[in-house]
């Protein structure tokens, strides 16, 4: 007995859901959902009653759903489709209304978007603008630093090739010296001390000056490379009584 009272629980269950929507129940609780601002749930119901119906009003009211949803385009379409269906409709003002309505908010819509692409491109082009600035700032500040190192490798280099010339003069003074020191004949007397004096004196104030210059040299044709090629670099030559030390600090 309980096994028959099952079966006939699972028939009727069965029954109940093979039976087909109702458009009119359909249609009313789509209603409901539209008074209470729920568009998306309305759309559904009442799009489910017009394919079980294909009643034109249901048209206009999707399409008054579709719009008060924010989409006008597709409410657009609703109602052009409901006027094809009812060319004389006893509302057409209030059709023409809500097309009118929907056709400005499109309007708007397309406004807005073009205002918005006309900020994003300005935004953009102003970037760009930004960038191209600070790349010419950088470029320039590079062209400048460059030309600075390239200046002052020429001076470096100038100075230090006077100072080997100068170095140089006192090498020839202080072989000249030691000529006449090695040609002197006959006793050794002051003459012949101060000769030698004198040559041992330009020749230690030679060399420092000659090795001095040809560092000084180096060091310029160093700063102008660098300043050719646009890198950070520090040089600095220093001098001492007895030749020149070269200090070259930097990025390659």
């Amino acid at each position: 007995m309980r096994r028959l009272i099952v079966c006939i629980a699972m028939l009727v269950a069965g029954v109940a859901r093979a039976e087909p929507d109702d458009p009119k129940k359909l249609y009313d609780e789509g209603t409901l959902h539209y008074n209470k601002g729920e568009y998306g749930e309305a759309v559904t119901l009442w799009q489910r009653s017009y394919d079980l119906t294909k009643a034109p009003l249901l048209l206009f009211n999707l399409g008054q759903a579709y719009r008060l949803k924010g989409d006008c385009a597709k409410a657009l379409e609703l109602y052009d489709s409901y006027l094809r269906i009812e060319a004389h409709p006893a509302d057409r003002d209030q059709i023409q209304q809500a097309i009118g309505i929907c056709k400005q908010i499109e309007v708007e819509r397309v406004q807005r978007e073009q205002r918005e692409r006309a900020e994003r491109e300005q935004e953009l082009k102003r970037t760009r603008e930004t960038e191209a600035r600070a790349r010419a700032a950088r470029v320039e500040a590079a062209v400048a630093s460059g030309r600075r190192w390239r200046h002052a490798g020429l001076l470096t280099a100038g100075a230090g090739l006077a100072v080997a010339v100068t170095g140089g003069l006192f090498v020839r003074a202080a072989r000249d010296h030691a000529a006449d020191v090695a040609n002197h004949t006959g006793e050794w007397d002051a003459a012949a001390q101060h000769a030698q004096d004198l040559g041992e004196r330009d020749d230690v104030i030679g060399t420092s000056l000659l090795f001095g210059g040809i560092a000084a040299i180096v060091t310029g044709g160093t700063l102008w490379v660098l300043g050719s090629r646009d890198h950070g670099v520090e040089a600095a030559v220093a001098m001492t009584p007895h030749g020149g030390a070269i200090f070259v600090t930097g990025r390659l």
